[in-house]
């Protein structure tokens, strides 16, 4: 799952305390989510910039026509980037899904969030609003109401596979893998090296299995979830106002 080297990290970070490290994967998975609905932007501009015709429909052939075409690769190369990166090893300074799958993609720790997402339901039932109260550690003394108890497993279990099982098999996944090596070869370095192929399909896949795993995680760590299409919706929307009455104006050889 993980390369030596972050193999070796991983094992230096399971030797933190638990609690550590649900506050590190607290921290992570909030700006983690945030770096998700920016790409969701991104990739919004680009699918009106680079994959349709309402632009560059405008230009005729010209000078302008080649610098707008350097303007689609940079906004598309920008896309690659930012997801790619979403993707990239665990490392302590990251914001990146395999960073938080291996905060707690760890017995203990999940033991750890389970009884968490337990207190929590138990205080939602007593009213209970501040966690530090002192009234919700007699709340495990009380036994929680079959529906309540399978409702509250089962919605763990769904985070987890949807953040970590999913997350898992997305890191060693060829379509992640290509998108890595197409920013390696093809945009961080000139390599001379075959270049990568990489079709817009790939990229619409990725995107998609990352809000889905970059969701898991935040309920699995946070107790809580975003909603996913709206928030796509909303990234729709912000590039279709910007771009849906341009005009180049009148372009000139």
């Amino acid at each position: 799952m993980f390369s030596q080297s972050e193999q070796n990290y991983v094992r230096k970070l399971r030797k933190r305390p638990v609690n550590e490290r649900i506050a590190l994967a607290e921290e992570k998975v909030r700006g983690l989510w945030d770096y998700i609905i920016d790409v969701c932007k991104t990739h919004e501009n680009s699918r009106i910039i680079v994959r349709s015709d309402r632009l560059s429909s405008q230009l005729p052939p010209s000078h302008a026509a080649h610098s707008f075409t350097n303007l689609q690769r940079c906004v598309q190369n920008y896309e690659i980037i930012r997801l790619a990166a979403l993707w990239d090893g665990p490392k302590a300074d990251r914001l990146s899904i395999p960073t938080v799958i291996a905060l707690v993609g760890d017995l203990e720790v999940l033991r750890a969030l389970y009884k968490r997402r337990l207190l929590q339901r138990r205080a939602e039932e007593a009213g209970i609003i501040d966690e530090s109260d002192p009234e919700l550690a007699a709340l495990f003394a009380r036994p929680l109401a079959r529906a309540a108890r399978d409702t509250t497993r089962s919605g763990f279990h769904r985070d987890a596979r949807q953040g970590l099982l999913l997350g898992i098999k997305a890191m060693n996944s060829a379509r992640r893998v290509a998108l890595a090596e197409f920013r390696h070869r093809n945009i961080a370095h000139n390599l001379t090296v075959d270049p990568v192929r990489l079709r817009a399909g790939q990229i619409d896949r990725l995107l998609h299995t990352t809000t889905v795993v970059g969701n898991g995680l935040y309920g699995l760590v946070l107790r809580s979830g975003f909603a996913i299409e709206d928030s796509r919706v909303y990234a729709r929307r912000c590039a279709e106002s910007l771009w849906r009455n341009c005009s180049l104006g009148r372009i000139e050889y």
